[in-house]
């Protein structure tokens, strides 16, 4: 087997890894889940899983990345579709529903995945760390669109760029979208309001008067 075909058997197995420790996590739980489950749906060695992640944090955040991009392309959330859609809004009011989008499409890829993860990091550590991980990543994609917005002169005023960048940060936060997406309401419901808090307390007004 050539370098090529290798590497393409190597991308396979790590694809089946991360989709069987989705699967086990989501239907069983973190701390239910053992590396040998994994394995066995996987259908590939114990050694390789570890050899690969390194344990089971390491594939609970895997499962979630590949959940959150919607691929295990190494494609960086910055350059992926909805992160362009934020950048090519050509007025305030896109803005907000380019980010709405954004926050209610990637929080439907992430919930089953993101359910496991929160009830494990009360009890492990790992995955304790792994939330503070998710928390950074999530504040350092709020700063830039922030900054994007301060850079195209639509925030309100009455915040620093920072502060906004919180606020989105809360908005998009899992415990915000648990209170404010109930499933009573439906998810247009849930994306007008996203909009609303996003022009009411980020956004300045349009020149137009909007």
């Amino acid at each position: 087997m050539d370098k090529s075909a290798r590497s393409t058997a190597a991308d396979a197995n790590r694809r089946r890894m991360i989709e069987a420790a989705r699967h086990a996590f989501v239907d069983n739980g973190y701390a239910a889940t053992t590396m040998k489950s994994i394995a066995q749906r996987s259908g590939l060695s114990q050694e390789s899983l570890y050899k690969t992640f390194g344990g089971k944090a390491g594939l609970l955040k895997a499962a979630y990345d590949t959940a959150l991009a919607g691929d295990d392309k190494p494609v960086p959330m910055a350059l992926r579709a909805h992160a362009t859609a934020i950048r090519d809004a050509a007025t305030p009011e896109a803005a907000a529903h380019a980010w709405a989008d954004m926050v209610v499409t990637l929080g439907e890829r992430i919930g089953p995945i993101l359910d496991s993860v929160l009830a494990a990091g009360a009890t492990d550590p790992a995955a304790a760390e792994l939330l503070r991980t998710m928390d950074a990543e999530r504040l350092a994609g709020a700063r830039m669109v922030a900054q994007h917005w301060s850079a195209a002169g639509w925030l309100s005023p009455h915040a620093e760029p920072d502060e906004h960048a919180r606020t989105l940060w809360i908005l998009n936060s899992p415990d915000v979208r648990r209170l404010a997406a109930p499933r009573e309401r439906t998810v247009e419901d849930y994306h007008h309001w996203l909009v609303h808090m996003v022009r009411s307390s980020v956004l300045a007004r349009d020149p137009s008067g909007d």
